[in-house]
């Protein structure tokens, strides 16, 4: 199974480029999903039909297979929620479509860049100053480590006590402002403008320690791609017997998810087959953009 990315990046003359990239949904030797570059499309302009033209010959040259895309990912614009719901939708059948969770939690952080603009240029600066300079930032952990423990801290806030209440109700105002309109944001693409938020929900259900949070019927999961052939026995061995054991028999509650899928395959085959090929769902396309830009130093 493939998680596929795409997005546009303007080149130094504004031009558009359109970046492919595909994403195996299995982890490497380290745990992480990798992804690769397919192709980079040089546009004449990005729209719905320009975007899912050169997306779907992009895959046709790589010889993968249509029903082998399960995931979409792209970031909130209108015309590539459109590019799906015309065209990749009904040519890729088993494919969700998900809008990029890193460009809404960068909408999300602007709320507070507009409120905290002097704690917003120190972040800045401060990115820069360990921008490719590994050294650099292994002195500064060390530093931290060794000298600024959380007793530090605490004494610093102790002297907010002798703060005047006009500060205080300054501070709480503005935090106040900050908080309300990341809130509406998330609200907002969290709910309707997040085309896979139903689906996102529905598969903690393959982290045995979020049984508990929740539902215990299976028909609960109906918007996981062929949760359906789960077989009923396997599902309640899982939210009762194996998953259960598998949280008490941790360390602190945090089980190893994907060693547990691979020891579950003779007692569950369906179940562990389908939750080894999503539980890497891809919810973001920053890779995209790390591809070949600076786009904010990401």
């Amino acid at each position: 199974n493939l998680a596929v990315m795409f997005d546009k990046m303007p080149d130094a003359e504004g031009r558009c480029i359109l970046n492919i990239l595909a994403a195996p949904l299995v982890p490497d030797t380290e745990g992480k999903v990798k992804s690769y570059m397919l192709d980079l499309v040089f546009p004449d302009k990005c729209n719905k039909s320009t975007v899912s033209i050169a997306v779907t010959n992009t895959l046709q040259e790589f010889n993968i297979q249509n029903e082998n895309v399960v995931i979409f990912n792209t970031d909130n614009a209108t015309y590539m929620v459109a590019a799906y719901n015309t065209a990749l939708k009904v040519l890729f059948p088993n494919a969700l479509h998900i809008t990029c969770m890193a460009h809404i939690m960068n909408l999300v952080g602007e709320s507070f860049q507009k409120s905290f603009k002097q704690l917003s240029d120190f972040i800045l600066y401060f990115s820069h100053m360990f921008y490719m300079a590994g050294s650099r930032k292994r002195c500064y952990l060390s530093f931290m480590h060794s000298k600024l423990q959380g007793t530090a801290h605490a004494d610093f806030f102790q002297g907010a006590k002798d703060m005047n209440m006009t500060t205080k109700l300054d501070i709480m105002k503005t935090c106040s402002i900050a908080y309300e309109d990341a809130g509406g944001k998330l609200e907002k693409y969290l709910s309707g403008a997040q085309p896979g938020i139903t689906f996102l929900k529905e598969v903690r259900i393959f982290n045995p320690a979020r049984i508990s949070l929740l539902p215990s019927e299976k028909s609960a999961y109906s918007n996981i791609p062929n949760f359906n052939t789960v077989p009923d026995s396997e599902f309640m061995s899982y939210v009762t017997i194996y998953g259960p054991d598998a949280v008490k028999n941790s360390a602190r509650g945090v089980v190893d998810v994907d060693l547990f899928w691979s020891s579950m395959v003779a007692k569950m085959p369906k179940f562990s087959r389908i939750a080894k090929s999503l539980m890497y769902t891809l919810s973001n396309s920053a890779n995209v953009e790390r591809l070949n830009s600076m786009y904010k130093m990401i």
